[in-house]
């Protein structure tokens, strides 16, 4: 399968953001000080690269349906990257 290369049109800031919350998800040992304004750029960074790579699926992330999301932006995710929306698990 051939691999299309992609061109992600960033800014510094947005750069920044990117490696800190690619640092931050690859290792337990890094630390974070963010906050919801930082959840929100991330939210916007993410919804921008898909706005911008409408082909690209995420396959390793979830989302449960019917919880009350414990933030303002969860329920937009779920209607930005719909692939990612699970049914919540039953106990």
């Amino acid at each position: 399968m051939n691999q299309k290369d992609y061109i992600l049109n960033l800014n510094k800031e947005e750069i920044k953001l990117v490696l800190e919350s690619l640092l931050y998800s690859s290792s337990v040992d890094v630390t974070g000080q963010f906050d919801i304004g930082h959840c929100k750029e991330f939210f916007n960074l993410a919804k921008k690269i898909r706005y911008s790579n409408t082909d690209i699926i995420l396959e390793n992330l979830e989302l449960f349906k019917g919880v009350k999301y414990e933030d303002e932006h969860s329920e937009d995710i779920s209607k930005v990257f719909p692939e990612i929306v699970v049914e919540e698990i039953e106990e």
